[in-house]
């Protein structure tokens, strides 16, 4: 009874803090799910919980026993819920003891029952069977976490019937067909590293690409921004949208037409499900915390951060700054893996780019590389010759205007570039034709 009391004390405590900070749910979402939940009124209000959050409603007393439907005596119980005092409990230790409850209790019955089965004359292979099964649900070990080849094999066929009926590309497009044929658009899952020397464009290539996820994919983007407020970046999005030079716009040099244009550019652009996240703070916590909440509230599909090296793995100063750009990439890896979704990383290059003689980025040149390189599924670098000075390509042909997309790895496309056209008045990136 004292146990029953303690374990209906922490779902109390749990569901409070859950109400009264929603967001704590989306940094403990994997630790969390109804069947922690011995008492079937917690568990209702649990799951209405979920879907108020889903739907992005504002949760208090009044509309979570609207959409309870409580009568009197349950508007008693939800009231105590949204009253209890939190102050000395974390959600982090609620989750923990309430798991430790159930495996005590599990325990509890596994003792007693195998000691009625030796009372009993069961033979030793048969209680140590029964020991081994009731361990196996101690472990709290969902069904759908165990690999199963059958389902794994049926995924891989359905997999390749949609590369068959959409000629390969079965990711979300990246909007510019080269690039599509190349690595057959963004795949859930993938880590993407965007590396580029400054002044090369990486933050335009995002920008750009996660753009026409939204515009021609329908696929909601979100972008975290640490170098560059959200104003910027809006003003750089209406640029390339509007091909207004984006000089004109910050020094309001603009006409009649191009008023018009900005104003219809930025009414287009407030339709779409495009996200700027302007990072309050740099904490890994927080970006994986928001990037879940953004995913479940909003169906993000792809994340940009802006850049990696800004995004720092602890609060303290353990280990180098190559051991904590290594920690926030792997990170980044297993969260698009856990969410099946893509993440593109922008990452900065070593400064002795720059002296070589073509000053042309090479893996290695990716800036405290460690981890990056082995958890990137894709690494490409933004290469453009004519900063540097260098008029024509190994092959005789102009560089003006030209951007080299250098896929120096790709786990499941292979390496080789592919050139675009860069407009720099505009930052916009478009397809390598003449007509630019």
């Amino acid at each position: 009874m004292h146990d029953e009391l303690i374990k209906y004390e922490l779902e109390t405590s749990l569901l409070a803090k859950l109400l009264m900070y929603p967001e704590l749910y989306y940094e403990n979402a994997e630790k969390l799910n109804v069947n922690m939940f011995d008492n079937m009124f917690h568990k209702r209000i649990y799951e209405q919980f979920l879907v108020m959050q889903s739907e992005q409603k504002d949760i208090d007393l009044l509309s979570m026993s609207k959409a309870l439907g409580c009568n009197h005596e349950e508007n008693i119980q939800l009231s105590n819920v949204f009253s209890a005092d939190t102050q000395f409990i974390s959600v982090k230790s609620a989750i923990d003891s309430l798991h430790e409850q159930s495996r005590k209790k599990t325990m509890q019955t596994l003792i007693t029952e195998a000691q009625n089965k030796y009372l009993n004359g069961e033979s030793t292979d048969d209680i140590i069977a029964f020991i081994n099964k009731m361990n196996a649900k101690m472990m709290i070990v969902q069904d759908s976490d165990v690999a199963d080849i059958r389902l794994q094999m049926k995924e891989f066929l359905i997999d390749i019937d949609k590369r068959i009926a959409s000629d390969g590309i079965i990711g979300v497009t990246t909007g510019y067909k080269s690039l599509d044929e190349f690595t057959g658009g963004w795949q859930g899952t993938d880590l993407v590293i965007i590396g580029a020397a400054s002044s090369m464009g990486k933050t335009s290539l995002a920008l750009n690409l996660a753009y026409n996820a939204v515009k021609h994919a329908d696929a909601p983007a979100l972008i975290f921004s640490y170098e560059m407020s959200v104003n910027q970046l809006i003003m750089r999005l209406v640029a390339l949208e509007s091909e207004i030079p984006i000089r004109w716009i910050q020094n309001g040099e603009l006409k009649d037409e191009d008023i018009r244009r900005v104003q219809q550019t930025a009414s287009d652009i407030i339709e779409r499900k495009i996200y700027i996240d302007e990072c309050k703070q740099t904490s890994l916590n927080y970006l994986i915390s928001k990037t879940r909440q953004y995913v479940h509230s909003c169906g993000i599909k792809l994340v940009f951060v802006d850049y990696l090296q800004l995004v720092t793995a602890s609060t303290g100063s353990k280990g180098t700054r190559e051991q904590e750009v290594s920690k926030v990439a792997r990170a980044l890896k297993n969260l698009a893996k856990e969410l099946n979704i893509t993440i593109v990383a922008l990452s900065q290059l070593n400064r002795g780019v720059g002296f070589r003689a073509e000053s042309k980025p090479t893996l290695s040149d990716l800036r405290e590389s460690g981890e990056i390189e082995q958890a990137a599924d894709v690494v490409a670098l933004v290469y453009r010759p004519e900063y540097y000075g260098i008029n024509q390509d190994e092959n005789g042909e102009s560089t003006q205007g030209k951007a080299q997309i250098i896929f120096a790895k790709g786990r499941n496309i292979g390496v080789g570039t592919v050139t675009l056209n860069f407009i720099s008045e505009l930052t916009k990136f478009k397809e390598n034709t003449l007509d630019f």
